[in-house]
């Protein structure tokens, strides 16, 4: 009887701990890494001297360049007169691709050409999410204030 309730308990046991008999991969190393992607939207951005016209152009570069990113956390500043945060850093690219197709220059409150902010707002969402450094990508087509940007991207 003592070994029948030895053995029964040692079945609820094993039975409770669930185990699994299936191979699970799991990543040996993924890259800490934070990107920030500054994205102008500024109405210079609306000129069609290409086709389709820059914003188009623009977008559908920073949707490939999502698609193809495969490790690390990603997060989408837009700038024009101002700067503000569309998404913080994150792995879910696919919600940044589906919030760059609606990115328009008429969302933003004041024109202009101001990457310094862009570049600001990146390094404070950066530290928000605790990375002492990281990445920033800027798709602009042009710099309103070349020497505040240019003191931005060194500090």
């Amino acid at each position: 009887m003592r070994y029948g309730v030895l053995f029964a308990s040692l079945i609820a046991t094993i039975a409770l701990a669930g185990p699994s008999w299936q191979k699970r991969e799991l990543p040996a190393f993924q890259t800490q890494q934070g990107l920030i992607l500054g994205f102008d939207l500024s109405s210079s951005m609306l000129a069609e001297d290409v086709t389709p016209n820059r914003l188009n152009r623009a977008r559908f570069k920073l949707m490939d360049l999502l698609k193809l990113r495969e490790e690390g956390q990603t997060g989408l500043v837009v700038f024009a007169g101002d700067a503000f945060a569309v998404a913080p850093l994150t792995d879910d690219r696919e919600n940044i691709i589906e919030q760059v197709k609606n990115l328009s220059p008429g969302i933003m409150p004041a024109q202009g050409s101001l990457i310094y902010r862009g570049i600001d707002e990146s390094v404070e969402l950066l530290r928000q999410a605790g990375y002492a450094q990281g990445d920033i990508l800027i798709i602009a087509d042009g710099v309103a204030d070349l020497n505040r940007t240019l003191r931005s991207a060194e500090a």
